[in-house]
């Protein structure tokens, strides 16, 4: 007993933090230090009332305590940002990394770097594979090969990194519902074996600590072991729900790479995560997505520095680390409880519904796969999706649904009805959940199956109106009174906006009764509720309107449209003046070619004019000179006595109608200089 009241040295990692970064030697809490229900509430009181949050394994949760740590470190980054990031990001960081390495088990507080999330961490080990296949290390057709329930960001990595430069991918289903870890084993055995088929080899194997949809908890170790006797190079463990659920030892799991999401099941905000490195040659080419002026450091050091933005989240762990020490046990008694209060939960609904649990409990973690009745009729994912949202929305209750697909040739698990059942819920439980939470699921549920609604005639689920019952039940903040002149008040005054029964019964008028739900005209489609109402509004508009006389002209109108109108008719006028003088114009000229004598063809030629320079002109053809519509007269020629042989062939070579012609090439080169 002694031994354990010594303290331990201040700077002893095994802590689990250092004097260094924390201000605070690290001491076992006493019983009173224990958190009380009352406590716990305290601190989530920031989440809604009135809403069964069975669901902490999407986004997790984060108590007030460390929401004001998290504070704090931004409030030290906006009074002075350059001394924040040169003297105190790194080490706050770094006293991060610290407390991860100890709670994983890594040999070096270099194995661990902190990240966004598990994504980024997946990210990270493809681009380098696929650097591998690009720079051909890696064969074409050598193989990934991960389970079919893999993350779809993991499975997108892989089609932007790997398949797009040659590699290929073996997904291995996941028996479920499931039974032993025998059968996950021998799946994974059989993708193995296929990956490597034809001569390829399986470069990198994706395995999951514990799958998210469907809910399992993986023989991780078992799985890993495999894929050594089996000869795959690398092997990336997703852990994304691991940390917070289960006990985390990297040494005895022995992957190359494990992740595991810090936000989901460790009490931080969001949004963080650790990837752990095994600590090999310097050859290993491992980098952060994005580059800044820290590459080439080291992951863990790239990993520090990515740009201005808020490191707050990955500054709270130590925090983190005080507040589950304030649980018994731990953050190993969280667990625990969690555990057994997950599985007691599901073992009542399934009681209730009459159906089973998705694997057996020591398959189990804070979260739980229960099988819904046969009679909701979930045929496939948009179902799922359906009745999730309808659980949401009309009943306050949030909790994933997942579509269970039979292949061909499988027969299902049946349910007290005797049908097969094609869904599942994954609840969640955490600190803050109570019995209640799960009883509001079941009556959900069980009222559904009652009143014999299926998926498919679920109310319609109104994107603008989510009547949350939660929202109507919850009270409103009081209101402090200002108290009169010499009036002694010692407590707010709580001032509310009673409604009147006249306006309780307008308002039913105008939405329509309610059911018994807190919903309305749940049977009726949101287009035709807003069509009814815009049409009663229109009838109301006309009704009003109809009789009234129509408003008369003031005195600026008239006057602008008698200037519209005399514009009008000066512009027709016009119009019509221009058409009669071109009709003029053209008569007169074709009076005047009529009125031109036809010459015989033994017309002796006129004599030769002589050469005349007219002046030269600028601009276009028609210039001034010659005005637009001008009228040509054309003067009549004498008639001439019949020439003879001898003057006929004097006039035939005289050189005169040459010089002529060289007049009106000269013309033409002028007249091309405006083109």
């Amino acid at each position: 007993r002694e031994e354990i009241l010594i303290p331990m040295a201040a700077d002893d990692r095994r802590n689990g933090d250092s004097t260094n970064h924390n201000h605070r030697d690290p001491k076992k809490p006493r019983l009173s230090e224990f958190l009380t229900e009352s406590d716990i509430r305290s601190e989530f009181a920031h989440h809604h009332t009135g809403v069964a949050r069975v669901n902490n394994g999407s986004f997790g949760c984060c108590p007030s305590s460390v929401l004001d740590a998290q504070r704090e470190w931004q409030l030290r980054f906006l009074r002075q940002p350059d001394e924040f990031y040169f003297n105190g990001l790194r080490r706050g960081l770094l006293a991060s990394r610290a407390v991860i390495s100890d709670l994983i088990n890594a040999d070096d507080v270099d194995e661990v770097s902190l990240l966004d999330n598990a994504t980024t961490a997946a990210a990270i080990v493809l681009q380098r594979v696929g650097r591998c296949f690009s720079e051909g290390r890696y064969q074409k057709e050598d193989t990934v090969v991960m389970f079919h329930c893999a993350f779809q960001s993991v499975k997108k990595s892989i089609q932007a990194y790997v398949s797009r430069v040659g590699g290929s991918t073996v997904e291995v289903r996941l028996p479920f519902p499931v039974s032993s870890n025998d059968e996950i084993v021998s799946a994974f055995r059989e993708g193995l074996k296929k990956g490597r088929a034809n001569g390829r080899t399986v470069r990198l194997a994706i395995i999951d600590h514990i799958t998210s949809m469907p809910c399992v908890l993986m023989p991780v170790r078992e799985l890993v072991k495999v894929c050594r006797e089996e000869g795959v190079e690398e092997v990336f463990v997703d852990a994304a729900h691991a940390i917070g659920s289960v006990k985390v030892d990297v040494k005895e799991i022995g992957a190359d790479y494990y992740v595991s999401n810090l936000h989901k099941w460790f009490f931080c905000p969001p949004s963080i995560a650790f990837f752990y490195c095994k600590k090999r040659s310097s050859e290993l080419d491992v980098h952060h997505p994005v580059v800044s002026h820290e590459f080439g450091n080291g992951l863990a050091i790239e990993s520090a520095w990515i740009g201005t933005r808020d490191y707050s989240s990955q500054l709270v762990v130590p925090s983190v680390m005080e507040f589950v020490k304030r649980f018994e046990g731990g953050i190993d008694g969280i667990m625990e409880r969690n555990h057994d209060e997950a599985v007691r939960m599901g073992l009542m609904l399934c009681s209730a519904w009459g159906t089973n649990l998705g694997s057996p409990p020591e398959m189990c973690v804070g979260m739980v796969m229960i099988g819904l009745p046969s009679k909701l009729c979930v045929e496939s994912d948009d179902d799922a999706v359906k009745l999730r949202a309808y659980l949401r929305v009309h009943r306050s209750v949030e909790v994933p649904v997942y579509f269970l697909g039979l292949r061909d040739g499988e027969e299902g698990v049946k349910d007290k009805d005797s049908g097969v059942i094609t869904a599942y819920v994954r609840i969640s439980r955490q600190v803050y959940n109570e019995t209640e939470d799960y009883e509001r699921l079941r009556d959900a549920i069980t009222e559904l199956v009652k009143d014999q609604r299926t998926c498919q005639n679920l109310p319609p689920f109104d994107i603008f109106r989510c009547n949350n019952k939660a929202l109507e039940e919850e009270e409103p903040e009081p209101l402090a009174k200002v108290p009169e002149m010499g009036e002694q008040t010692e407590k707010p005054i709580r001032l509310l906006n009673f409604v009147s029964e006249e306006q309780l019964e307008e308002s039913k008028k105008e939405r329509g009764e309610r059911v018994e739900d807190g919903t309305f005209q749940r049977d009726r489609a949101l287009y035709e509720i807003l069509k009814e109402n815009k049409d009663k509004k229109d009838a109301e508009f006309n009704e009003r309107f109809k009789h009234r006389p129509p408003k008369a002209l003031d005195e600026d109108e008239t006057e602008f449209l008698d200037k519209l109108e005399m514009s009008k008719k000066e512009y027709e006028r016009q119009l019509a003046d221009d058409d009669e003088q071109q009709i003029r114009s053209f008569h007169a000229a074709v009076a005047a070619r009529s009125a031109t004598p036809q010459e015989p063809e033994e017309a002796a030629l006129p004599p030769p004019a002589p050469p005349t320079i007219e002046p030269k002109t600028t601009g276009k053809r028609n210039s001034a000179t010659r005005p637009f519509n001008t009228i040509i007269r054309v003067k009549p020629q004498p008639k001439k006595v019949k020439a003879t042989e001898e003057e006929k062939k004097a006039i035939s070579g005289a050189p005169e109608p040459l010089q002529t012609g060289l007049a009106l090439v000269s013309y033409s080169d002028e007249s091309e200089g405006d083109d």
